[in-house]
């Protein structure tokens, strides 16, 4: 028989690897900047539960080791299925475009997902009877921390509205009606507005539409201005600043796209190939590395000798 000295400390290890430990995402990928969970020490012991008119002193039967061990595991498993959610949430609200059309869609794939890892991660003997209803409160208490909207309003962005489907919108109205496909856009958040309230889906939503509209204006910009290069990047910058300052994040979900931009804006028809070459290959350096920056070189380099022209950025 190993002793029980031996044993104690493999089944702490075991509730500390739980909590690192990630199930497979079952909707998700995981987030390469999703930070761990918390180690199991920062879990608050197991509540004890006494029938009513006993005490912890009472002649009844402590609970085992075992018993301990396993409600540790369980409450390990659930801190492991909020914080993912978490992580997930902020995810959605900030690079999911689903999130802007189809918020109802976005978060039933969020709540299946934390179901799916609270039966994956929770090996103890805990069944929860009610997944649904657990994973639901943690998605209220995030959004309800975040945002201060009501328990209504979340049920309300959890159900399908025929008026706040974009396909069904899109069926309705072509791109081609509008002057642009922002204009578009803007319509259908309109009538999004009427379904949820402008409270609300501004409150959400306003991060997401605001970074589609500063990129529009972005684009026209850079089509338009005859600006030179220096007075169009000083203006690029401060639209990153104002939004940045604005949401805590800056407009671009990929610093590939910003490099882009930060290309397209000193773009000179009077330059060279070779110096464009050049000019490309410094700024990619510079925000993306130099084995990244290498890769594109050698890739336009060789658009540039089959068609005799810089590829479009």
């Amino acid at each position: 028989m190993v002793p029980i000295t031996r044993v104690w400390p493999l089944l702490g290890l075991t509730v500390v690897g739980l909590v690192w430990w990630q199930a497979p995402a079952v909707v998700f990928a995981p987030l390469a900047s999703s930070t761990p969970p918390e180690s199991s020490q920062s879990q608050s012991s197991p509540s004890e539960s006494y029938p009513a008119g006993s005490s912890p002193h009472s002649d009844m039967p402590q609970r085992s080791k075992n018993d301990s061990v396993q409600d540790l595991l369980h409450n390990a498993a659930q801190h492991a299925a909020e914080q993912r959610l978490t992580q997930q949430l902020e995810h959605l609200l900030w690079q999911e475009s689903q999130w802007l059309v189809k918020p109802a869609a976005s978060l039933q794939r969020l709540l299946a997902d934390c179901q799916m890892r609270r039966q994956y991660n929770d090996i103890s003997n805990h069944h929860d009877t009610a997944q649904n209803d657990v994973c639901l409160a943690l998605l209220q208490k995030r959004l309800q921390h975040d945002w201060a909207i009501s328990d209504d309003h979340i049920t309300a962005l959890l159900q399908y509205h025929e008026p706040a489907d974009f396909e069904l919108f899109s069926q309705q109205h072509s791109v081609a009606d509008f002057d642009s496909p922002l204009a578009f856009f803007e319509a259908f958040w309109q009538q999004q507005d009427d379904v949820y309230g402008a409270t609300v889906s501004q409150a959400l939503f306003t991060p997401q539409r605001e970074r589609l509209r500063l990129q529009h204006r972005i684009e026209e910009y850079i089509e338009t201005s005859q600006a030179p290069s220096e007075q169009r990047l000083n203006w690029y910058q401060q639209q990153i600043d104002a939004y940045q300052q604005r949401f805590g994040k800056p407009p671009y979900q990929e610093t590939r796209d910003h490099v882009h931009r930060l290309i397209a804006l000193q773009q000179d028809p009077q330059r060279s190939d070779a110096d464009e070459l050049a000019l490309r290959f410094q700024l990619r350096q510079q925000w993306l590395g130099a084995d990244r920056a290498e890769q594109w070189q050698q890739r336009e380099q060789q658009f540039l000798a089959r068609n005799g022209q810089l590829p479009p950025l």
